[in-house]
């Protein structure tokens, strides 16, 4: 699905990545690790197609993805369908005036038929069908982000895109949205920085290191053998997976 080659980009002058070489494959359920500024976030846009490669290149299904690509309204209308990204800041992404109406909004824009029955559906799903009526503004933080999350997913995508999405989700909520990932055939890659909450949604780990350069790609367990050397890279988040080794040994 994903073919990233050599990419490079920077803001103003600074680094925020540097050669990233990454390919995915249709339903993998990646990890995106490291720490804060490492560009995370950065690749994920890229991916989303809301900036582009400065140097290499990205190709999604097959087609190379670069300004000119979004020349043809046709594409563009069919890669905003099945490409969603779920902000790490649900406010940036909320304007409608109630939940039902931004929960509807990528229906309608689509053309999508059963509006109703599919967003009673995701929100049920979310656990937030009791709010549909309420205003976006009186929400707080995780019930925003409930409601940016059933906003990209209503619409059925190929590729969900998540910026730390469980930054203000509950524990119930949080396993929740796991187990939606889990069961589903979308690919979904998640940019997160605990190490607990990767491994709820991802069974590949891509690691940046300070330096922006992808300098891991691998299971768990191999994660896990390597932290020692991922410290030297300023990736320091690896920490905890000792306690989650303890936990699953019984300790």
């Amino acid at each position: 699905m994903i073919e990233i080659k050599g990419l490079s980009f920077s803001f103003a002058g600074q680094s925020a990545l540097l050669d990233i070489n990454l390919s995915i494959t249709r339903g993998e359920k990646v990890a995106i690790l490291g720490p804060n500024g490492s560009g995370k976030s950065t690749l994920l846009k890229v991916i989303a197609g809301l900036i582009f490669p400065q140097k290499g290149e990205y190709v999604f299904e097959g087609t190379l993805i670069n300004k000119k690509t979004f020349k043809s309204k046709e594409f563009t209308r069919k890669f905003r369908k099945n490409v969603q990204i779920v902000f790490q800041e649900p406010d940036v992404m909320l304007f409608n005036p109630t939940v039902y109406d931004e929960i509807a909004f990528g229906l309608r824009v689509f053309g999508i038929d059963n509006e109703e029955e599919k967003v009673i559906e995701v929100a049920r799903m979310l656990l937030i069908d009791k709010l549909l009526e309420r205003s976006i503004y009186n929400l707080s933080g995780g019930e925003k982000q409930k409601v940016a999350i059933a906003a990209c997913l209503v619409v059925e995508p190929s590729l969900l895109l998540l910026d730390e999405p469980t930054a203000y989700l509950d524990t119930k909520s949080t396993l929740t949205l796991s187990k939606i990932i889990r069961d589903s055939d979308m690919t979904v890659i998640t940019a997160v920085h605990d190490i607990h909450t990767a491994r709820l949604f991802a069974d590949r780990f891509v690691a940046l290191s300070s330096e922006h350069k992808k300098v891991f790609d691998g299971t768990f367990d191999e994660l896990y053998s390597n932290r020692e050397k991922l410290r030297d890279y300023g990736i320091h988040i690896f920490d905890d997976a000792e306690c989650v080794k303890e936990e699953e040994n019984g300790g």
